[in-house]
């Protein structure tokens, strides 16, 4: 009358291969963020020598343009630092 199903049960099961293929993505994962971080870091850094170039070149021609003004600036400077130095 009913047909039974018979659940097959999978004896077969090779867990040892499937934890070498967990470690092997697990490693490749690894090596694509260590390779995407270092180039991270090094733009980063390509980046920020390029900006501090730049600001350096414009301090120099700031300061070649307007010495009086760059002076006075670095003497409120020098004095706000000494104020902040001396309340600790």
């Amino acid at each position: 009358m009913y047909k039974t199903r018979k659940r097959g049960r999978h004896l077969d099961y090779d867990i040892y291969a499937d934890l070498e293929k967990i470690k092997n993505a697990f490693a490749d994962t690894a090596s694509d963020v260590r390779g995407r971080t270092g180039q991270f870091i090094n733009d980063s850094y390509e980046n920020a020598k390029d900006k501090a170039f730049d600001l350096q070149g414009s301090v120099v021609h700031f300061t070649k343009a307007q010495p009086l003004k760059t002076l006075g600036w670095t003497l409120l400077a020098g004095i706000v630092i000494g104020i902040l130095l001396r309340r600790k």
